[in-house]
């Protein structure tokens, strides 16, 4: 069984359809138009909105991505990069958020895939607003130099007496 192609189902043709439409009672255009999103709208979301002359306009929400900010729900999930050294130490880090930059406090000892929670700077939505989950990656040096080479060493020699091992 197969739906009828002219009819769509209704069971109704047009002697003379409607030139522009071809009869469907839709036509799709594009048009700028000021519309309000509601906060917290997600991709592919539907609107209605005012249209010109008195007629309604469906409005289908398209989100732009960025490179720094994801989303998952009403949280927004964002990677940083540290060095072991302010990994070990602790350190601030300034970090943008949806409302602008902030200072965030990495604590001594941080480990490698680490998330810390910034609440409410997440996507404000009908029921409050999520919070930025920030994942902390640690750089370890590739090419070290001669200087930082000696510290690593001398590291590695405390680390070995301290263990009991080499």
């Amino acid at each position: 069984m197969h739906t009828c192609p002219v009819c769509k189902g209704s069971g109704r043709t047009y002697k003379s359809p409607c030139t522009t439409c071809g009869g469907s009672g839709t036509v799709s255009r594009t048009e700028r138009l000021a519309v309000t999103v509601p906060p917290g709208a997600e991709e592919g979301m539907l609107l209605r909105a005012p249209g010109v002359d008195g007629h309604g306009v469906i409005v289908r929400i398209r989100v732009a991505s960025d490179r720094f900010l994801t989303r998952d729900g009403a949280d927004v999930l964002c990677r940083i990069s540290i060095s072991a050294v302010k990994a070990v130490l602790g350190t601030n880090v300034m970090l943008r958020t949806l409302d602008g930059r902030i200072q965030l406090r990495i604590p001594p000892g941080t480990q490698p895939g680490t998330v810390f929670r910034v609440k409410g700077r997440g996507i404000r939505g009908p029921h409050g607003r999520g919070d930025q989950l920030v994942t902390v990656d640690v750089t370890i040096p590739a090419d070290p130099g001669a200087e930082e080479k000696a510290l690593w060493e001398q590291l590695r020699a405390i680390e070995s007496r301290k263990h009991g091992r080499s």
